[in-house]
């Protein structure tokens, strides 16, 4: 028994302030302002520490059953499907990856050790996700500049917008970009070739290409 409840006692998740990394990193987006900020204002405190916890919420996924009872749930008849719906939980694996993006954008640069999980979530197949993440590594600065770089040259879109977009955030720094930010004006995808004249004029005004 005593040996039981030191274990728990070990493995117990740290809290900070009356809550875990990962309770906080859910409220980054509580509807209540006050709420947010309170939150925003624990992770900065808490900085590198919350990195393991919020890299392991990058990569949550539904149970593979849950996730399965509401799709099918949606092509029931209504009883049936309020059946189903009331006894299986709502699946929330995308949001806790969001969270998780936001938060790992709020530590900024301390969160440096989750740039190559911030990478895999920039490919993930939600597009949220992949916006959030990109943001988090502007945030991080120039040590995210090579693997946003090559998300500029996959044939995703979706992911070559966000990777545009965060060289924005990440600012001068981001000059060995420009080649490929260049480029990227000529895009076939109209969201592309805006966020990389976006991500140019931050940059540096004097590194546009002539008109």
């Amino acid at each position: 028994m005593i040996v039981s409840v030191a274990g728990w006692w070990l493995t117990r998740p740290a809290t900070y302030n009356g809550k875990t990394v990962r309770a906080w990193a859910m409220l980054v987006a509580a509807p209540d302002p006050n709420v947010r900020a309170q939150a925003h204002a624990e992770l900065k405190r808490i900085g590198p520490e919350a990195v393991p916890v919020l890299t392991d919420m990058l990569q949550e996924q539904d149970p593979a059953f849950r996730s399965g009872a509401w799709r099918t749930a949606q092509h029931l008849p209504r009883s049936l499907r309020y059946m189903v719906l009331r006894n299986v939980a709502w699946t929330n694996a995308v949001e806790v990856r969001v969270a998780a993006a936001r938060s790992l954008a709020i530590l900024g640069p301390e969160a440096r050790t989750a740039i190559p999980a911030l990478n895999q979530a920039l490919h993930d197949k939600e597009v949220r996700v992949q916006l959030d993440a990109a943001a988090a590594l502007g945030r991080i600065g120039r040590q995210s500049v090579p693997v946003l770089m090559q998300a500029l040259e996959e044939n995703d879109a979706s992911i070559r917008h966000a990777a545009a977009y965060a060289l924005g955030e990440v600012g001068p720094d981001a000059q060995p970009a420009v080649p490929l930010l260049t480029k990227a004006l000529e895009d076939n995808d109209p969201q592309v070739r805006s966020s990389a004249a976006y991500s140019l004029s931050v940059i540096g005004p004097r590194r546009l290409p002539p008109r």
